[in-house]
């Protein structure tokens, strides 16, 4: 079957309004005959109200942008590296929950989700969490599945230099769902002043 996606080219603006409704009820017929589907929108372009569809055949997905003048709209393929790493930036820095992340990928389990090229994590980045849990920002369920998520998915590289340091500080906080551990204030001091100096965390052992 030859893909629906050869009936397109992007278009990088609309002459018109009449002219987008034409477009807009072209790309409603193939919708009504189940070649593409309506998405949920995961980002917006700047800000416009746009819709997405999928293709049915090869799973691309394109993005019809509303004019908004002097705007004049566009069609365009939905380049996901770039969707993809406001959301993985968003959850580092604790803005949404693992399931929202799990909606956006479309996977019951993020270790399924793949990326061509993983965020980075940094020194900074767990001293944030840390601070953010310690001032009561996050629950610790939330914590928990934020270590998960970093430690156990490829969605996330450590900074190279400082990879040692992370790891050690992510395998004390993993082990908070067993046997009952707790994170003291003292924990968390400690972890965040080896993260500062880029060292290895061994006090931490007792939790």
């Amino acid at each position: 079957m030859n893909c629906y996606c050869n009936a397109f080219e992007e278009i990088n603006e609309f002459r018109s309004p009449n002219e987008f409704k034409r477009f807009q009820d072209y790309i409603g017929d193939f919708v009504d005959d189940g070649k593409l589907v309506e998405i949920p929108v995961r980002e917006k372009y700047a800000g416009f109200p746009e819709q997405w569809y999928k293709c049915k055949v090869c799973a691309l997905t394109w993005r019809l942008v509303y004019p908004d003048f002097p705007y004049k709209g566009e069609w365009s393929v939905v380049r996901y590296e770039k969707v993809y790493e406001k959301l993985l930036l968003d959850f580092k820095n604790c803005q949404f929950p693992k399931e929202d992340l799990c909606n956006q990928f479309e996977v019951d389990d993020l270790t399924q989700a793949t990326i061509e090229t993983p965020a980075m994590i940094s020194t900074s980045d767990v001293i944030a969490v840390l601070t953010a849990y310690s001032k009561n920002e996050i629950m610790l369920e939330q914590l928990l599945d934020w270590v998960n998520v970093i430690w156990f998915t490829d969605l996330f590289d450590y900074d190279e230099d400082q990879s040692d340091s992370i790891a050690s500080v992510l395998s004390i906080l993993e082990e908070l769902d067993e046997d009952d551990n707790e994170l003291t204030k003292s924990d968390i001091d400690a972890c965040i002043e080896a993260l500062e100096n880029n060292q290895e965390v061994w006090i931490c052992e007792e939790i």
